[in-house]
């Protein structure tokens, strides 16, 4: 019958009579500028095109802070069972569901790792960010320097936009003048206005080495 669902079928994708070679063949021939990296677990390089193009990547950033935990973790620097405190200046009035808990909860790290992930839980990952150092962070991406909270970038997206065109280094010295302030309750992650000045910029090649 028409508008009525056969069949549905789950399984792995399967790319049917094509190669490597082919796929980059199409890569160069699109009309618009592609960044793709594709590799192996084991650091294999199989496919690159622009992979070095440094892009705006939002809240994929969130895969650098599980690679700098999860390293954090194994240098036993960091333990699961670790404890952050959810003080009112680190709630980011979006997105999960922490930043409708009471100020003073204790919450374990194992804890924020799982509703960073489960439920794209953005005061998760600034209190997570917390308790990582900028350094190891900063060793994942040419230009993850510095490595904005949530918070931050919010606040930051209400400031005069020629305040935040002068790279890394004007968005680093505003940092002191947003401490302990409350976050911005416009929370548009979506700002094409601003994804050249603030927010987090990396590669698809750092992106796939942090994600493998």
């Amino acid at each position: 019958e028409k508008q009525k669902i056969r069949n549905v079928f789950f399984g792995a994708p399967r790319i049917k009579n094509d190669s490597l070679e082919r796929i980059k063949a199409q890569l160069k021939t699109a009309p618009y500028r592609i960044s793709f990296y594709a590799g192996t677990e084991a650091g294999e390089e199989l496919l690159a095109f622009n992979p070095d193009d440094p892009l705006s990547i939002s809240r994929a950033n969130q895969i650098f802070l599980l690679r700098a935990a999860i390293t954090a973790i194994e240098q036993k620097k960091l333990k699961l069972s670790d404890l952050a405190v959810l003080e009112e200046q680190k709630i980011v009035p979006a997105l999960g569901i922490i930043h409708f808990w009471k100020p003073g909860s204790l919450i374990s790290v194992d804890s924020l790792l799982n509703l960073m992930v489960a439920e794209k839980d953005l005061t998760a990952s600034d209190l997570l960010l917390s308790l990582l150092p900028q350094e190891q962070l900063w060793a994942l991406g040419q230009k993850l320097r510095p490595f904005l909270s949530y918070r931050e970038y919010f606040l930051l997206s209400k400031l005069p936009k020629e305040k935040l065109k002068g790279g890394s280094e004007a968005i680093t010295n505003l940092l002191p003048s947003l401490s302990g302030r409350l976050s911005s309750t416009d929370t548009a992650l979506d700002r094409p206005d601003l994804v050249k000045h603030v927010g987090w910029f990396a590669s698809t090649r750092e992106l796939c080495g942090s994600a493998l």
